[in-house]
């Protein structure tokens, strides 16, 4: 048997424990624990029950007591036994469980309580069974507190040092300020009592040096002249307290007890208080991101209504080429029509890579193409001031990752280099090549393996960075940057996915000398599958197949029938899913393809898909949208028979994926053999299996916080795209402007009855269109929703401000949902910034789009002037009896139970599924209500839907 084994079984002999806590709970949940271990819990509500009620001669063989209980508190329930008045319990081993302290403190919290070892409450389980089987096999040796005496009459000093030892601490004794400093400097003190009159010197004298190289360590002076102004001068020194000799030994235990508590009490607050401002400094970051998160919402479900408009411009463009010979005058010039629309598409493209909450779908790209296409984008970002300097290297190795996620990580680093150089001129350079990465490199860079790398190089010539700030950039939260203007998620998102991908990056940076930052990506040894775009092979198409096609923009959908029609498909068209599906259950043949929209009223793409698949087992599904959000995740792929091509699609493109789809069906006409699919974007297949992010490792620095650094990536993300549609919006206005302007010119010069005019007029309709989606989509509203100026607070009339929103709010919960709108009469106005309001209707309502049904559901707004009393506003934090405006949000949805309803403005808490929800959105509103002096109720019964009444006090 090995001595731990013999020392555990000794402990078992003796299986009494004494536990001491205030509150029964934790009695009650530590005596479980113990039991269960197979020990004898003995417990207590205060310490001075358990002094009475422990037997000296038959001593526990371990206690375990709270810190902060009524009479005696833990401070002095652990001196009392380790005092020579307890000595039968001098040696028991002693467990401190308590919710004040963590970390380092709580470290030097177990020294100065003459403790073994300290457990956080609510204790694990696990752990503290740990530790209890060591602190009774004799494997934690205590730490005792050291002293350093200083004292220069030797009868004195070794009654003191007698005392000193007796309680539990280590002594060690000098009789001059000389050998007292070098002592000092030699170990680590917790506590120091010096003399005043001294051989060499006066004893405060080492006050201040010992402060300053200590600042944990409790000094305490002695003297026989204790003068109030001496006392002042020792304080204000460092002096924790002063005794005036001659004094009791147990007197001066009693201060040195007293002071350290004192001090640790002090450490305590001030760790508190500095935990407090990171909490209110995340909690600013995560409302500004999560405001901007709506924004990114916003602009990714009006890209879908946009995308249509560019589809419909495409289309027409490309048959009324089809009808012109290369010669024709009219030839080049759609050609140019053609190319505008495809950059506005292009534009949105963009966008929707930093929205995208999908699953990452890897796909292996050569690396100089792709940040070719991004150049643009990132010469947007940084503005006009700065340049930028690229410079690709020499056959570089291709990459296998999300491409959206190469350009995450390059528009954060160049908004980063953006900010460090400042307003005025600047160079940014970004390079790549092929590095082969030895053993020792990997060493050195945690979960890297040797091999072959694409480097990124990425520079700029900005302020650079200190040490200290270098040290803490891939940190979560962490910004150098003023209030409002960063949330500190950038670079813990650019250092994610690097790691999620196999790869690590480097950062140099000095101040005034700028920053370089070098991220390695793995090789790929596959053949690449995302190219640049070129012009498919055309090629008849599966002649007398059936297609099925669903959408609800008419005329997209007249579009699609006359591309598939003159494929020489038989087409089923639909403009809503439910006439889809009495089509399908009327028809008596075959059918081969459904072609669908994914956001759609009634019900969306892949529930059409499921719903129609009963009946024709054997259909394939292409699902086409601009926005598809993630309601396909897990539904695209080989395995499911189905594809996804984005809008605006040319019709090479929509061909090319019906190829895909169609390739092993055998049709009437015979089967056609596919033809690799490439998306507008020169990017990747339109059909891609999804890969779950789960399958790769999680970057070390949000391990264990996978979910929570899940949200914040992507609400960092949609922070970006947030900022990102503020400046697209010149070039996406240019674009509708070249598109119409040519539509334009065509008309003067092409009579109403020569051939082709029937497509020029459907171009300038759709360009019309266009334009007018592409104006919402950057409307004054939106872009003040995503400024992140500081709040400025105004005479805000409700029911304008409401009014103005609604466009906004109609766009972010779509058409399926109606929002009724009611203005009451109000007698003043509300002094608060009406972006504000926005985000309040924005969260409010995003919430009620999700609870309604969409076939009956709805959500009413209305305002009513109302007087709050006293018994009102008592119920109420923060509110004071007066006159408010009411704004009530109501929605006829499923509802909430109690205990639901009970949590729904914790931070956090959210009832969607992970992706769906960051559970911020309420907290947010509840912060900003309050801020602007008001309160918000929320009733709700389940199946009878929600109301949300916000007060706000109104003014003259």
């Amino acid at each position: 048997m090995s001595d731990v084994e013999k020392s555990w079984g000794e402990a078992l002999a003796n299986r009494t424990v004494v536990v001491v806590n205030d509150d029964p709970v934790q009695l009650l949940t530590l005596g479980g624990l113990l039991r269960k271990a197979g020990l004898a819990p003995l417990t207590f509500e205060s310490a001075e029950a358990a002094l009475a009620g422990m037997h000296p001669e038959v001593p526990p063989a371990l206690i375990i007591t709270d810190i902060y209980m009524p009479v005696i508190d833990g401070w002095r329930f652990c001196r009392l036994l380790r005092s020579p008045e307890y000595a039968p319990y001098n040696q028991v081993p002693l467990l401190v469980v308590s919710a004040t302290f963590a970390g380092d403190v709580s470290e030097r919290i177990t020294a100065e309580l003459g403790a073994e070892a300290f457990l956080p409450c609510p204790v694990d389980g696990n752990q503290f069974n740990q530790v209890v089987r060591s602190l009774l096999a004799g494997e934690v040796v205590r730490k005792r507190a050291q002293v350093l005496l200083v004292e220069d009459d030797a009868a004195l000093a070794r009654v003191l040092v007698d005392a000193f030892t007796a309680h539990g601490y280590g002594v060690d004794w000098e009789s001059s300020c000389r050998r007292a400093a070098a002592r000092f400097d030699e170990r680590t003190y917790d506590l120091c009592v010096l003399d005043w009159q001294l051989p060499d010197g006066k004893g405060d004298s080492l006050l201040e040096p010992f402060r300053l190289k200590r600042p944990d360590c409790v000094l305490i002076m002695m003297s026989g002249d204790l003068a109030p102004d001496l006392y002042l001068k020792w304080m204000k020194a460092g002096a924790s307290a002063s005794l005036q000799k001659p004094f009791s030994v147990a007197y001066l235990l009693e201060v040195c007890a007293r002071s350290r508590r004192e001090r640790a009490l002090l450490r305590a607050e001030d760790l508190l208080e500095q935990r407090t401002q990171q909490l209110r400094e995340s909690e600013r970051c995560l409302l500004q991101a999560q405001r901007l998160e709506t924004v990114g919402r916003l602009a990714s479900g009006v890209a879908h209504d946009f995308n249509n408009m560019v589809g419909v411009i495409i289309g027409n463009t490309e048959q009324m080429i089809d009808d012109l010979s290369p010669t024709h005058p009219m030839y080049e010039r759609l050609q140019e029509v053609r190319n505008a629309a495809a950059r506005s598409a292009a534009i949105t493209r963009q966008l929707l890579i930093f929205s995208r909450k999908k699953t990452v779908s890897p796909v292996v790209f050569d690396v100089n193409d792709t940040v070719t296409g991004m150049l643009r984008l990132l010469r947007r970002l940084i503005g006009e001031t700065i340049n930028l300097a690229w410079s690709p290297g020499a056959e570089v190795w291709p990459v296998c990752m999300d491409p959206g996620q190469l350009d995450q990580i390059l528009a954060n680093l160049f908004v980063n280099a953006r900010d460090a150089i400042g307003g005025g001129a600047g160079l940014i350079t970004i390079a790549t090549e092929n590095r082969a990465l030895d053993a020792l490199f990997a060493s050195t860079h945690p979960g890297m393996i040797p091999g072959d790398y694409v480097k990124f190089a990425v520079r700029d010539n900005g302020c650079g960075m200190s040490r200290e700030v270098l040290e803490h950039i891939f940190e979560p939260f962490f910004t150098t940057k003023g209030e409002h203007e960063g949330t500190g998620l950038g670079l813990s998102t650019v250092y994610g996915i690097i790691s999620q991908n196999g790869g690590c990056i480097e950062v140099q940076s000095e101040p005034g000398m700028g920053t370089s930052f070098d991220f390695y990506l793995p090789r790929s040894q596959a053949p690449i599958t995302a190219t640049a775009d070129v012009e498919p092979e055309r090629e008849h198409t599966h002649a007398g197949a059936t297609v099925l096609i669903v959408e609800d923009e008419s005329a997209i959908l007249r579009l699609a029938c006359r591309m598939m029609q003159k494929e020489g498909f038989n087409v089923l068209s639909a403009g809503h899913p439910h006439e889809a599906l009495k089509l399908a259950r009327e028809h008596k043949g075959a059918l081969h393809l459904l072609l669908t929209d994914v956001m759609m009223p009634e019900m969306n793409g892949r529930e059409l898909s499921e719903a129609i698949r009963p009946m024709f087992p054997e259909v394939r599904c292409l699902f086409m949208s601009g926005y598809a959000d993630d309601i396909l995740d897990g539904h695209v792929g080989d395995g499911f028979r189905c594809g996804f091509i984005n809008k605006p699609y040319r019709r090479d493109e929509l061909l090319a994926s019906v190829r895909k789809l169609l390739k092993d069906i055998e049709l009437p006409m015979g089967a056609v053999s596919p033809v690799k699919a490439v998306t507008p974007s020169g990017r990747q297949d339109a059909e891609v299996v999804p890969v779950s992010p789960s399958a790769v490792a999680a970057p070390a620095a949000v391990q264990g916080c996978d979910w929570a650094a899940e949200q914040f990536r992507h609400a960092q993300t949609m922070e970006s795209l947030g900022k990102l549609v503020r400046r697209v919006a010149h070039d996406a206005n240019n674009m509708i402007m070249v598109i119409q302007w040519y539509a334009e010119q065509y008309l003067e010069h092409v009579p109403p009855t020569q051939p082709g005019r029937e497509w020029l007029d459907r171009l300038m309709a759709a360009t019309q269109n266009a334009a007018v989606q592409t104006r919402q989509m950057i409307s004054r509203q939106v872009l003040e929703f995503a400024s992140n100026q500081a709040i400025a607070p105004v005479d805000l009339d409700i029911n304008a401000a409401v009014a103005h929103s609604i466009p906004l709010l109609e766009h972010l919960i779509g058409s399926a949902v109606p929002i009724r709108w009611t203005p009451g009469v109000l007698g003043g106005v509300v002094r608060m910034d009406a972006r504000q309001l926005d985000q309040i209707l924005a969260n409010v309502c995003s919430n009620a789009r999700d609870a309604v049904n969409p076939a009956v559901g709805h959500i009413a707004l209305s305002t009513n002037d109302v007087f709050l009393d006293q018994a009102f506003c008592a119920k109420q934090v923060g509110c004071k009896p007066g006159r408010y405006v009411r704004l009530r949000v109501e929605d006829n949805g499923i509802g909430m139970t109690d205990e639901i309803l009970s949590r729904i403005f914790d931070p956090f808490f959210t009832t969607k599924p992970p992706g769906k929800g960051s559970g911020m959105g309420l907290p947010a509103v509840c912060g900003i209500v309050r801020q602007n002096a008001g309160c918000i109720q929320v009733t709700s019964a389940v199946g009878e839907g929600t109301c949300v009444d916000i007060y706000f006090p109104l003014g003259d």
